[in-house]
């Protein structure tokens, strides 16, 4: 059989198409339980100091930037809260059922199609919703890092899913990254990559900067 080309291979089985960016949220463990009076939630986002570096020169409007940006994200976290809660109550009842199943099974009694129809549901919150959401759930301490992730969950059988022995797992990612750059910022700790990111990015206008910001708090 002859092999293909690479210009015959469709490139949708070697890597994957554009993905939605997802803001990391940051939580108190605490407000996990249903009954937690205690609901602390930070949504992934920028520091005030942006606003002021774009618009260096009028002060004055980089402050109502930041004001209307704080009304966004305001709103954003109570879309979440509200969401979040419906999820946990979503979450107790299905748990309850599942138990239920099990005592069920336990006593020999027939199944009941109800339950049989929660458990399925049960099953899709934990694959199609939990599972993703695992990557975007961090712990409050870690608020300062404003971190946005894409997550793309697949078998480790599928085609697209390569391996650099002792080093990376990884998917090729088929949109152009490089064309949705402004800049690069390379913390004080990670200084020996700047001659790599520069020659990635030699055939662009990206800029590539040592961050500023301290790498710890003395």
């Amino acid at each position: 059989m002859q092999e293909k080309s690479e210009k015959d291979l469709d490139i949708s089985n070697v890597s994957i198409g554009k993905q939605p960016i997802m803001r990391c949220v940051y939580i108190d463990p605490a407000c996990i339980y249903e009954d937690a009076s205690n609901d602390y939630v930070h949504l992934a986002q920028r520091n005030r100091i942006t606003f002021y570096r774009e618009s260096s020169n009028d002060s004055k409007q980089a402050e109502q930037n930041w004001i209307d940006y704080q009304k966004f994200i305001n709103d954003k976290t109570n879309d979440f809260k509200r969401e979040f809660n419906k999820l946990k109550a979503t979450y107790k009842d299905l748990e309850k059922a599942e138990k239920s199943y099990k005592k069920l099974v336990q006593d020999k009694k027939k199944l009941d199609k109800n339950y049989c129809d929660l458990l399925k549901e049960y099953d899709t919150l934990l694959n199609e919703i939990l599972l993703p959401l695992k990557y975007l759930i961090k712990h409050a301490a870690f608020q300062e890092e404003q971190e946005c992730r894409m997550v793309y969950i697949t078998s480790l059988k599928e085609d697209k899913v390569k391996l650099d022995f002792g080093r990376f797992l990884y998917v090729e990612y088929n949109e152009s990254v490089k064309d949705n750059l402004d800049k690069v910022y390379i913390a004080p700790a990670a200084t020996q990559y700047q001659p790599y990111l520069a020659k990635l990015l030699s055939d662009t206008e990206v800029k590539i900067e040592l961050s500023k910001n301290p790498y710890r708090l003395k």
